[in-house]
């Protein structure tokens, strides 16, 4: 497997991970009063682990970012179009 598919595959982890993680905080009411900006930006970071995963293990990279549910990858695209 090449090593970008691997790459995908730890990104996909770690988003898991801190979905869990945001899971067992979220179980609690009091954390979620207290810290809501920052489960939210842990959900954020996660979304946007699985997004660049998705276009690591992708055969068109390109075409990913621009089917990518996060604007800020479908902006990758345009960077990668002007570079070339």
């Amino acid at each position: 497997m090449p090593l970008h598919h691997h790459l995908a595959m730890q990104l996909d982890e770690l988003g898991k991970s801190l979905e869990r993680l945001g899971e067992t905080l979220c179980a609690d009411p009091a954390v979620i009063t207290s810290h809501i900006g920052a489960l939210q930006e842990i959900d954020r970071i996660a979304q946007m682990q699985f997004a660049l995963s998705a276009v690591i293990a992708a055969e068109n990279p390109r075409d990913a970012c621009l089917k990518s549910p996060l604007e800020r990858v479908r902006k990758l695209a345009h960077i990668d179009a002007i570079a070339a």
